[in-house]
């Protein structure tokens, strides 16, 4: 059974070394292997920036257009995503002028309508605990384990989730204060004594 926010199905044309090509990712772990040079990465890069996220979070090419078959004008993506009523966005790219066009279910969009639909399913492309791209796990090695429990948290549970742990780091930030404030005033009355 596919979770809110799953990817359905993926087509891709012209990109990158795809002339066309179309799956339909699982409810569950979904792999994909092969040799290298096949088009893992490939995939993988489509994903994100068919969600709508920058070049730059896949750690490869930098313009938009370096992401347009050899030789073709322009390359499309098209990511349904499960929702209530699914959710079809489709990113176009122009080589000629190195940018996007969008729509969401057949109509034109922006970006930020893009953003704020993938938003509201809490997919977080930018999240290395829920999207690592091959060219980014060093970076993820390189989390300190409280970094890495936000990210998780942030991954798999709702905002209150993240909003409660935060207030809980606060709170006890404030207990440290209120502890030493009443440690330094029993100093200073005489019955601070060191056993």
């Amino acid at each position: 059974r596919y979770q809110m926010g799953s990817i359905v199905r993926v087509n891709l044309k012209n990109f990158v070394t795809y002339d066309s090509v179309e799956f339909f990712p699982g409810p569950n772990l979904n792999m994909i292997i092969g040799p290298n040079g096949t088009g893992k990465s490939t995939i993988v890069c489509a994903i994100a920036l068919g969600l709508g996220w920058n070049t730059s979070l896949l750690g490869r090419a930098r313009d938009i257009s370096d992401f347009v078959k050899h030789g073709q004008e322009r390359a499309s993506i098209e990511i349904e995503l499960k929702s209530e009523n699914p959710i079809v966005i489709t990113r176009t790219i122009e080589k000629s002028n190195n940018s996007s066009r969008w729509k969401i279910n057949g109509k034109n969009a922006t970006l930020r309508d893009v953003l704020a639909k993938v938003n509201t399913l809490n997919i977080q492309v930018d999240n290395l605990c829920q999207f690592l791209p091959q060219d980014k796990v060093s970076e993820f090695a390189q989390l300190s384990p409280s970094e890495l429990l936000v990210q998780t948290q942030k991954a798999v549970g709702d905002k209150e989730m993240t909003e409660w742990h935060e207030r809980l780091i606060k709170l006890r930030d404030e207990e440290k204060t209120l502890l030493l404030v009443n440690l330094f005033i029993l100093y200073i009355n005489g019955f601070f004594f060191l056993f």
